[in-house]
């Protein structure tokens, strides 16, 4: 590593902590840290507030402050940064939905270690590369920023990418859904299309009490963006978090030299290479997933093929998946790290195995005010409660003795089932097993949705 690398803050991690590159692990503290600046927190404070239309997974990690380079150690890959590559993840970023996000970063004056020097410990084992690396790392902390950052993502479900386009015009760009006039415009969006809205947001720093009330209301993500930024107003020391850290080469600090970087480096290209593909691959399987779970929003009849279309999902799964173990068999091994194609052929497969179908089917249009019933059945009470949310209705679970009394309830959903007060039965015990309406039905939005749970098989009353 020649020059500082760019991560968000992990578990373990302080100044002059050491660090493997590869897997993002704090390890052994090899540098002094006894020399850092000190300033008053909330001097030199900047603020960034962007508004942007998102098209690919990695216009949304970019957002969030995830590089290829700062990837190491992301679920897909091992442990770390579990929580903003869990949200980039449950975006579900794809082509066939238009997606715009509002982003707030506060940087507070940077902390830096000004004069870095290897303590005795580390400096006694460089000439051990080896034992150095098992117990230092390859890198240390050596810089450290405060503040926070708040990202809120608007996700309009529309029939076609061509739809998504009228709507990012008639909003007249990516600012046009958050100007002064916002309801307005928004409310005239609703009227010419139908689509299914959902908000979401993610922050570190800030309130602890930020939510989204209102998963269809835009707005929302506005209104906690001014709510994050007046708290750095108000209080900086409270509100701000140690938010990103700088990982420079220990070949810096004053001392003997360690470590030879070359298969550090190629390893590390490895993992670049796996970062890139991880996202353009999420990508590809949110749009196939999209089809392949809501068929009934779609009209086949262009020669499409669903049965093709779930085959190039799952082989586009095994390709992630591929993409997972050559990171991992690159981290576990620098010096044997291999790119993903080679790796396949060492491990008696391919790369990649993927298709995209020849022909993908035309989303249907559907009437001004009305919703597709998504498909319940099959799911726990937490999936189900999770779509919900999506088709933006109202959840209430309650226990019921009959479908009379579900399907005749003026709650807009609720459960039945076999679990009582005195037999619970956890969440992955239960599964809905009836829903109505069926699913592909057209309602109008507010409609009652009916879902009948049992446990699922082998699970005692």
């Amino acid at each position: 590593m020649q020059t500082n690398l760019d991560v968000p803050v992990r578990g373990g991690y302080n100044f002059g902590v050491g660090v493997d590159l590869l897997s993002g692990a704090a390890m052994n503290q090899p540098v002094s840290n006894a020399v850092i600046n000190s300033i008053s927190h909330a001097e030199g404070a900047t603020v960034k507030l962007t508004v942007q239309r998102v098209q690919t997974t990695h216009d949304l990690e970019q957002a969030l402050g995830i590089s290829a380079e700062a990837s190491y150690g992301s679920p897909t890959f091992g442990a770390g940064i579990s929580g903003r590559f869990d949200f980039v993840k449950s975006a579900k970023v794809q082509s066939n939905s238009l997606f715009m996000t509002v982003t707030v970063t506060v940087k507070l004056k940077t902390l830096s270690i000004d004069a870095p020097f290897l303590v005795p410990e580390a400096a006694k084992l460089v000439d051990n590369p080896p034992v150095f690396a098992q117990r230092f790392g390859n890198a240390f902390i050596r810089t450290m920023e405060r503040g926070g950052i708040y990202i809120g993502v608007l996700r309009i479900d529309t029939s076609s990418s061509e739809e998504s386009e009228s709507i990012s015009a008639e909003l007249k760009g990516a600012y046009g859904l958050f100007s002064a006039d916002a309801k307005t415009k928004f409310s005239s969006v609703e009227k010419q299309f139908s689509s299914d809205i959902f908000v979401q947001m993610y922050h570190e720093g800030g309130p602890v009490n930020l939510t989204i009330k209102d998963p269809t209301n835009p707005l929302e993500l506005l209104t906690n963006a001014d709510l994050f930024l007046n708290s750095f107003l108000v209080d900086p020391d409270k509100h701000a978090v140690p938010y990103l850290v700088s990982l420079a080469p220990i070949t810096i600090a004053t001392g003997p030299l360690p470590l030879n970087e070359k298969d550090l480096e190629h390893a590390q290209d490895v993992m670049r290479f796996c970062a890139e593909r991880r996202s353009i691959l999420l990508d590809q399987l949110n749009l196939l997933q999209l089809i392949v779970d809501s068929p009934f929003r779609y009209d086949f009849s262009n020669g499409s093929s669903l049965a093709e279309i779930a085959a190039a999902a799952a082989d586009t799964q095994s390709d992630l998946n591929l993409i997972a173990k050559c990171a991992s068999a690159a981290i576990n091994s620098p010096s044997g790290a291999l790119f993903p194609t080679p790796f396949a052929t060492a491990k008696g497969t391919t790369f990649p195995s993927a298709v995209m179908p020849g022909l993908l089917p035309i989303g249907k249009p559907r009437p001004i005010g009305e919703k597709t019933v998504p498909i319940f059945v099959g799911l726990s009470p937490d999936e189900a409660d999770a779509q919900a949310t999506d088709l933006g209705v109202p959840i209430e679970f309650r226990h019921a003795e009959s479908e009379n009394d579900i399907f005749g309830a003026d709650l807009r959903l609720l459960v039945f089932g076999n679990g009582d007060s005195e037999h619970p039965h956890t969440d992955d015990q239960i599964v809905v097993n009836v829903q109505l309406p069926s699913p592909g039905a057209v309602v109008k939005a507010g409609t009652t949705v009916g879902l009948g749970v049992a446990l699922r098989p082998g699970v005692p009353a």
